[in-house]
């Protein structure tokens, strides 16, 4: 149908998915979220087989739930709500003490799966933004909160990407240093 699903947005794609049974829009969602999802889970379970049984298991409940998404929360909170649940049932599960223990500022908002995140994490990445001089905001904005490649952003901001690759390492480095600093 779509020849490019990368320049969709993820509601595009999961109506994609659930109307017209797309495979290819919900192989771009996974695309999109599963090293996301994948570092989300191992930081708190800290095994890699476990890791990789989890991150399978919130993708395919996915595939049951997307009719139930309905745009109320990004689609990254919904997906990142399921993988809660299963490191839930997983730990029931398994019984096991070894996992870590879940950050206490996340909790799950409602049915939906929504998870929001902590006023006090968001201001701190909100300070450390101000503070970044504004070439270096922007190229975190778009590489790491609008999740475009180096290409996409160095084509919306005009610069090359070899210079993306150097602003965004700099950025980072900068960034390192305030959040340091404000912690």
């Amino acid at each position: 149908m779509f020849k490019n699903y990368r320049r969709l947005d993820d509601n595009n794609l999961i109506n994609l998915y659930v109307n017209n049974a797309d495979d290819k829009a919900f192989t771009e969602i996974y695309t999109r979220y599963v090293s996301y999802v994948y570092s989300y889970v191992y930081t708190r379970v800290g095994n890699t087989a476990w890791t990789e049984d989890i991150v399978g298991e919130t993708f395919i409940s996915l595939i049951e739930l997307s009719k139930k998404y309905n745009n109320s929360c990004k689609l990254s909170s919904f997906i990142i709500g399921i993988s809660l649940n299963k490191i839930k049932q997983y730990r029931e599960k398994n019984n096991n003490s070894k996992f870590i223990d879940i950050d206490e500022e996340l909790y799950i908002q409602n049915e939906e799966y929504e998870v929001e995140f902590s006023k006090t994490k968001s201001e701190i990445v909100m300070n450390i933004l101000d503070k970044l001089p504004e070439n270096y905001k922007q190229i975190l904005i778009e590489r790491f909160i609008n999740n475009l490649t180096m290409k996409e952003a160095a084509e919306k901001l005009g610069i090359s990407e070899e210079n993306v690759r150097v602003l965004q390492h700099r950025a980072l480095k900068k960034a390192a240093i305030l959040g340091g600093d404000l912690l």
